[in-house]
């Protein structure tokens, strides 16, 4: 029964480190791409590898859209969304996370 219980002490440490360096680097590309300014449309990928733990990434910056915005203009304003993938316990997991940039010359039009 104790080494059941260790060994899924052990599962779940490794499932959080998992996470945790998944979130990081999901953090890392929207940062760095908000820290160009008014990013440019388009999509990059690319695969990092963390702890002997491999991790694919994507950010994908669109055109903000909203739905029920009574009129208001989105002009201006761009969608990042980072997603990173793993493979963790024969499956595949992922994070996603989903922020706005405007461009600072949004007043001056």
């Amino acid at each position: 029964g104790l080494l059941r219980l260790h060994l899924i002490s052990i599962t779940s440490a490794e499932a959080a480190q998992a996470m945790t360096q998944a979130v990081f680097i999901a953090q890392g590309r929207m940062a760095e791409t908000s820290a160009r300014g008014y990013p440019e449309r388009g999509t990059k990928t690319g695969r990092v590898e963390r702890n002997g733990q491999h991790f694919a990434w994507r950010v994908e910056v669109t055109d903000a859209r909203a739905q029920n915005t009574r009129g208001l203009s989105l002009k201006g304003l761009r969608q990042v969304r980072a997603f990173v993938t793993w493979q963790h316990g024969g499956g595949q997991k992922n994070v996603q996370m989903t922020t706005y940039v405007a461009d600072s010359r949004i007043h001056e039009r």
